[in-house]
């Protein structure tokens, strides 16, 4: 799947409720030089605006079903979306 098409997935259509999808990325931290472990984020959906995802290099996202945090993700480290390897 391109990354355009991944972003679109995850921001959903403006007006309709948003679909739950699965994330798997890469962590990196630079300040604690650690990373490269594969994170997986299931039933998650895309919050706020994507629109520009490109430009920023980031869009956020929360779990679709009970508590949490709004989590913004760098695309650059985007793997896969729903089992589809992610291409640029």
């Amino acid at each position: 799947m391109k990354l355009l098409d991944g972003l679109a997935l995850m921001n959903g259509t403006k007006g309709v409720l948003p679909v739950p999808f699965c994330v798997e990325l890469f962590r990196f931290n630079e300040a604690k030089q650690t990373g490269g472990e594969l994170m997986k984020l299931e039933n998650h959906i895309g919050c706020g605006s994507s629109h520009d995802a490109m430009e920023k290099g980031t869009i956020t996202v929360m779990p679709a079903i009970g508590k949490g945090h709004p989590t913004t993700l760098h695309i650059r480290f985007i793997d896969r979306i729903n089992g589809e390897k992610v291409y640029w």
